[in-house]
């Protein structure tokens, strides 16, 4: 099965191969605008040990998207990372990260059923707790 699309005015028309038979399909440019791709989030940010409970990540906004899904792993490849969260603002706490770990984030922009494709990597990790070295016990700030 081939599919073809060709714009004409404000008709999209794609055209079906499956087999030896060819089907014209009109598809008005209203819908067609419906399966364009979002573009990916940019500038994102993740705060690298500034707490010691939890990585704060930002982005920018992206035109007509409605929702943020927002993916971690700990290799720099995106496929292999899972969606931690999925956001309607252009931030995100991630407080399930473990002390001594590196992540990296990546953000994809949605509206309804189409996502953009992963933006650009950050890496986050919490601040490790300082340590008594003749006690090797946790040193809690005075309240």
């Amino acid at each position: 099965m081939k599919i073809k699309s060709m714009a004409m005015f404000s008709v999209f028309q794609f055209i079906l191969f499956i087999g030896f038979s060819v089907f014209l399909i009109d598809l008005p440019a209203a819908h067609a605008a419906r399966a364009t791709a979002m573009t990916a989030p940019k500038k994102i940010d993740a705060t690298d040990g500034k707490s010691a409970t939890e990585i704060t990540l930002s982005w920018t906004a992206v035109p007509e998207a409605t929702e943020y899904k927002v993916y971690r792993g700990t290799t720099t490849k995106a496929k292999e990372s899972s969606e931690l969260a999925a956001v309607a603002n252009t931030s995100y706490t991630d407080t399930t990260g473990k002390v001594g770990e590196s992540y990296y984030y990546w953000v994809k922009a949605c509206k309804e059923s189409i996502c953009s494709a992963f933006s650009s990597k950050n890496k986050g990790s919490l601040k490790s707790p300082k340590v008594n070295k003749e006690s090797q016990t946790e040193v809690k700030p005075a309240s």
